[in-house]
């Protein structure tokens, strides 16, 4: 009985509700802007720092650390600055001085390192910047398509890139390899001959006589959206990173695009690289290679080589408990620290900042939208009290008519908020097509500047549902106070 009574009670509800279209239109559009706008926003910012997250972090753990000398700033003595000002030197008031404040670190300091409490692992990195190194190479065997640029080199070992070589076993350091002894060039200032270095890849391929190197992935999507969307180069296509696996590049020592070093005059030295990986890691304009290769370059180029040294230092953490006291620690031996765990920290708390300050504004919304809701709502209950006094008359509770008014609200904000997920993921797939058309030279472009979470959707709906509901309140309240004697009379 009791079940038949709130069915009909429902369907009186409804045909209240369908017998004002204008009413149940106007008050639906409310809803729907502010759960569709809801939606985009929330998106947009997972979006945002998924895609920062991935260009700033990678892969790499949150509980390592990267730790390079510390550095002093200071600006120019008086004295200095008026020197340099009258030598025409703009600006010298801005001109900084940066002093390091330690020296390279050794096998000592990664010693001291490793007896930090806290500290699982420590790795050095050499980096080859005394040696100009140029790099050349040609895509996929197109002779008339290549690339000649200036490269970073960086000597890591392969325990840090496990996860980015498919097999560890080829990135280790083959000292048949290291040095080229081959006639590519004969001059310090000559190309390279194309059909020598040709042969020279197919004995590589054949008897893996070859420096294996890793590439950075930042590298494979900054190509696909400048260089190989030019016109100009139309046998140069998009390319993934499983493609790049393989390729070979020849490096020359000694030589730059940018100058020729003047304290040598022999012959540039060059080795053949291969491609065996793609890491976060690596830096845009350079490659890594097993540490043991940098020594023997440095030795071939200088006639006194520098000291087996290490310019920066990836400490990992045993948990994210120890990243801050392991961190301390590095500071008090005068480094310089960064790690990924203050940088998420950061993103995450801009993000969230950022998706309270549109939850706010969407919640404006729908309160302006709530308001017009509890206006209808109440005009209907004048409308129609006397209806509301005849239930009454025939046993109607007060529960009852209650029942009617929030259930109308609650049917706005149901068919208000499906509506607003559609449009807001209709708004998503358009935005998108439309950013991609705009931002398809970008390098960092992301698949998607949207990401819609279950959460996102539950909280939309939920705010779009419950300020109907809220809207509701008082004109239910309203209805049941109704005196069916009262309402007949004046009737």
């Amino acid at each position: 009985m009791r079940l038949a009574l709130q069915k009909n009670l429902a369907i009186m509800a409804l045909r209240d509700l369908l017998s004002r279209k204008v009413r149940l239109v106007l008050n639906l559009l409310g809803i729907v802007i502010g759960v569709s706008a809801l939606l985009f926003l929330l998106s947009l910012t997972e979006g945002m720092r998924k895609t920062i997250l991935r260009e700033l972090v990678g892969s790499i753990p949150i509980t390592e650390l990267t730790a390079r000398p510390a550095e002093k700033e200071e600006p120019l003595a008086p004295g200095t600055k008026w020197l340099a000002g009258r030598m025409g030197v703009g600006r010298a008031e801005d001109i900084i001085i940066k002093t390091q404040l330690r020296g390279d670190f050794t096998d000592e300091t990664l010693a001291k390192v490793r007896r930090i409490p806290g500290v699982a692992r420590v790795y050095g990195v050499k980096t080859l910047k005394r040696v100009p190194t140029e790099v050349q190479g040609w895509f996929f065997g197109h002779r008339d398509v290549d690339f000649r640029t200036d490269a970073l080199v960086l000597g890591y070992a392969p325990e840090l890139l496990a996860g980015d070589v498919e097999d560890l076993s080829d990135y280790v350091y083959r000292p048949e390899a290291a040095l080229d002894t081959y006639p590519f060039h004969t001059k310090f200032n000559d190309d390279v001959d194309w059909q020598l270095l040709q042969a020279r890849m197919m004995i590589a391929e054949a008897d893996g006589r070859y420096v294996p190197a890793v590439l950075s992935r930042r590298l494979v999507r900054a190509y696909n959206l400048s260089f190989a969307a030019k016109k100009e180069f139309e046998l140069v296509k998009r390319v993934s990173e499983k493609s790049l696996i393989g390729e070979y590049i020849y490096v020359r020592f000694g030589r730059s695009i940018e100058f020729l070093d003047p304290q040598d005059d022999v012959t540039a030295q060059g080795t053949l690289i291969k491609v065996v990986g793609l890491s976060d890691r690596v830096p845009m304009i350079g490659f890594a290679v097993p540490p043991e290769y940098l020594d023997v370059w440095e030795k071939a180029y200088f006639k006194k080589p520098p000291p087996a040294v290490y310019q920066q230092l990836i400490v990992q953490a045993k948990s994210v408990a120890d990243v801050e006291p392991v961190r301390a620690a590095l500071e008090g031996m005068q480094m310089a620290v960064e790690s990924n765990k203050e940088t998420i920290e950061k993103i995450n708390s801009v993000t969230t900042f950022v998706r309270f300050a549109f939850v706010l504004v969407v919640a404006i919304i729908l309160g302006i939208t709530a308001v017009g809701i509890l206006n209808v709502l109440t005009m209907s209950v004048y409308e129609e009290r006397v209806d509301i006094g005849i239930l009454r008359s025939v046993g109607a509770r007060k529960g009852h008519v209650r029942f009617i008014y929030l259930l109308k609200a609650f049917v706005i904000g149901l068919i208000g908020s499906a509506a607003g997920l559609v449009l807001g993921w209709l708004a998503m797939r358009g935005a998108d097509a439309l950013a991609h058309n705009a931002l398809r030279r970008m390098a960092y472009a992301p698949e998607s500047f949207f990401i819609a979470q279950w959460e996102f959707v539950a909280l939309s709906v939920a705010m779009g549902i419950g300020f109907a509901i809220l809207a509701g309140i008082s004109p239910s309240n309203h209805a049941a106070r109704l005196n069916p004697s009262v309402v007949l009379r004046s009737a």
